[in-house]
């Protein structure tokens, strides 16, 4: 026994004490954010040298007793490092699921509200108009389907601007929250310095730190570097965001091009986001709306110069030709000519003046719906021209060909025509039979083993078999050329499903993201987390530790007052 025990004695009980506040401190703080466990290092403390009659000092070493060396954090910085990661491919992913979901919004495919519905109806309205072209309420009907298309699209195109406007938007909020959480960062690396300058670790201020590099994970890619003194460095696109108390700013802008930028507000350079939410903003407004917009313009674009190219070549009620039926530039102002919103009989349908029984304008309109290919001449030959032939006219030539394939039409009788090709290595020909044509008809040469149908019309003089043959294989025309082209249906179409096939990449990708962040989470959890059923156990193992301690001091003070009482009472009678 030895005054050295009660040193002991209160030592322990100041590292029990110590460690039960860390495990108060852990379970106030099990359901804090960003808050990882503390764990208290207890080492003993340096042994006393106990001194003999022999020796001044001894071989001998008596333990003194415990310390709380430190209070340590629970992290794993790999697993840190992962959920950054991740959190960066997710908040890019999630901001484009919510671009392409307000995009499926806009196009409404497939609906009977959607241009794909719009289109059919207004093909069906000229189709109309071929069987009856002098009924004004046909007429009427093209033009309202006709506006009723283009109002759709100047809608969409609208809508598509305003969702680009709103990204340029949300960019800014987004560049807000990096340079706040920049601030923040800077503020922190100030406090950490200055609480770890005695030795001592601030791991509550740590834990902020960390919190809010994940928050920054989301928004935007950076790379950090940790300091001696555990203050860090930030660097976004090769470049310090944040050095110790200092931090730069970050801005965007949307250029005159309605390009989105996001650049250093010091100097204006250019600033690569490289992932997270940020770039999320960035792709979708430069890249995925730039493509919806580029491709509805190019639709309107194909619907008005298809349409208007056979529309010129027509005579309307009045006899009036080389009229266009649609004005504008692109989508934004696609719209009817105000003549033909004027008067409907503006509208050509006939191919030929005087002839208001003439349907052959607006029934070849009416096919651009289902056009997949023209045949083209190397020389005057033109789909839709007016190539005479003996009093006769090439209207429409259709084909099934997908790819440029040269085809040579050449006579080897009186009335037959045959049709020759190389198509995927292979000689192919057919040969037809052929007739008079009469004035104001029609007849379809038919290649069907080719996949090539020509369809002629004559004009008011009527067209004999020789005349049709020398002019076909003329050595001026008879070479031709197959041209793949896509109907303005079959365009839309395939730019709503590509859209889809987009949108249903993008929804896996924030599945497999959110399934990878939840795994990470759960390793983090089970790491840095605080439990409180383990809280509870250790909170059991100090407590008894300190009633032991406080036992052992009890003891003694028992042990040293009966020694001073015996001491007291020596040598009395």
């Amino acid at each position: 026994m030895s005054i050295s025990g009660l040193d002991i004695g209160l030592r322990a009980l100041a590292a029990q004490q110590q460690a039960i506040d860390v495990l108060n401190h852990n379970i106030a703080n099990a359901n804090t954010p960003g808050y990882s466990r503390q764990r208290i290092h207890l080492v003993a403390t340096p042994p006393n040298l106990v001194p003999s009659l022999t020796q001044m000092l001894s071989r001998r070493q008596v333990g003194s007793g415990v310390t709380a060396e430190s209070v340590d954090r629970i992290r794993d910085r790999f697993i840190d490092f992962q959920i950054q990661t991740e959190n960066r491919t997710l908040g890019e992913a999630q901001i484009k699921k919510q671009v392409y979901d307000k995009l499926q919004l806009v196009f409404n495919e497939p609906s009977e509200s959607g241009i794909n519905s719009a289109l059919g109806q207004f093909w069906g309205t000229w189709h109309d108009l071929s069987s009856n072209p002098g009924d004004r309420s046909a007429r009427s009907a093209v033009l309202q389907q006709a506006l009723s298309l283009t109002n759709l699209i100047n809608r969409t195109y609208n809508q598509l601007t305003t969702t680009r406007n709103d990204l340029a938007a949300q960019a800014a909020l987004k560049v807000a929250d990096v340079n706040s959480i920049a601030a923040r960062l800077a503020n922190l690396n100030g406090q950490i310095q200055r609480a770890q300058l005695g030795g001592a670790k601030a791991n509550d201020l740590l834990d902020r730190r960390d919190l809010l590099l994940e928050e920054l994970s989301k928004i935007i890619k950076f790379n950090y570097a940790v300091k001696s003194d555990d203050t860090i460095a930030v660097f976004v696109d090769g470049q310090e965001l944040v050095s110790m108390t200092s931090y730069r700013s970050l801005t965007s802008s949307l250029d005159t091009s309605f390009v989105l930028h996001v650049q250093w507000a010091d100097n204006l350079a250019e600033v690569s986001p490289g992932g997270g939410e940020l770039q999320g903003v960035v792709t979708s407004a430069n890249t995925v709306i730039a493509s919806q917009i580029t491709s509805l313009d190019s639709l309107a674009l194909q619907i008005k110069n298809d349409v208007n190219a056979l529309h010129a070549t027509g005579f309307d009620l009045t006899g009036a030709t080389a009229v266009n039926f649609f004005a504008g530039t692109g989508a934004r102002d696609l719209t009817i000519e105000g003549a033909i919103q004027a008067s409907v009989d503006k509208i050509a349908a006939a191919g030929q003046p005087s002839a208001p029984g003439d349907g052959t304008v607006a029934l070849a309109i009416a096919q651009l719906q289902h056009l997949a290919t023209e045949l083209d001449a190397l020389s005057e030959l033109a789909a839709g021209g007016s190539l005479p032939i003996s009093g006769a006219s090439v209207q429409r030539i259709l084909t099934s060909g997908a790819s440029p394939t040269t085809y040579t039409i050449t006579s080897s009788g009186a009335n037959e025509l045959t049709l020759s090709a190389v198509i995927g290595g292979v000689p192919v020909s057919q040969t037809i039979t052929i007739s008079d044509m009469a004035a104001n008809s029609s007849q379809a040469l038919e290649f069907s083993s080719l996949g090539i149908t020509i369809d002629l019309r004559s004009g008011a003089v009527a067209a004999t078999v020789a005349d049709l043959i020398t002019d076909l294989t003329d050595a001026a025309r008879d070479e031709l050329i197959v041209t793949t082209r896509v109907t303005v249906d079959s365009a839309y179409q395939q730019h709503v499903a590509q859209l889809g096939v987009e949108a249903r990449g993008n929804d896996h990708t924030v599945l497999n993201e959110l399934a990878l962040v939840g795994s990470l989470q759960r390793q983090w959890d089970s790491i840095s987390g605080v439990s409180l059923d383990e809280e509870a156990a250790n909170l059991v193992k100090y407590q008894r530790a300190y009633q032991a301690s406080a036992r052992v001091i009890t003891v003694l003070d028992e042990l040293l007052e009966m020694v001073v009482r015996g001491l007291g009472v020596v040598g009395r009678i």
